[in-house]
């Protein structure tokens, strides 16, 4: 991971809310917490322009994204796409189903995403804002910032609402 943008701290409305986005599907809420997000994003993320950047986010297991019906990531991601006028690209896909992160310790959150995500294009070479909604260890933002890399990214810059 090349650089880091996380627009707020993981607690309060900012958590209740992202909680919200999750488990109760109320999806509308991800704009809500980019918009509390932005200042510090515009700030962390795009002081040296956008050329050359393309958007994409951490992808979900198709069946839970079914069963949810959306992916946050994504909804956040094609958020960013759109306020700072870039292209969003689904570059990777999950390819095996993973344990929920909370309570794992870093070692066994990394564990858990090693080799669960391949790419779905044959080549970045651009800079890549890979979005998600929470960053917490990391684990799943620097597993996907891998394959990007080995992809070709150029860069490779990760964005969360919270942290």
């Amino acid at each position: 991971m090349d650089r880091l943008g996380v627009g707020l701290p993981y607690r309060g409305i900012v958590q209740q809310g992202l909680k919200k986005v999750k488990y109760k599907s109320q999806w509308d809420r991800i704009e809500f917490l980019f918009r509390l997000g932005k200042e510090k994003f515009d700030e962390q993320m795009l002081r040296e322009g956008s050329k050359d950047l393309v958007v994409t986010s951490v992808p979900m297991w198709k069946e839970k994204e079914k069963e949810r019906g959306f992916n946050q990531a994504e909804v956040l991601a094609k958020l960013v796409a759109k306020q700072y006028n870039l292209e969003y690209v689904r570059m990777l896909e999950r390819v095996r189903v993973t344990k929920p992160m909370y309570g794992l310790k870093r070692e066994e959150r990394e564990k858990n995403v090693a080799e669960a995500f391949r790419r779905k294009v044959e080549r970045v070479n651009k800079r890549v804002i890979l979005v998600d909604d929470v960053w917490t260890t990391g684990a799943t933002m620097r597993e996907c910032a891998k394959i990007l890399k080995d992809q070709g990214a150029k860069e490779v810059w990760g964005l969360a609402i919270a942290r």
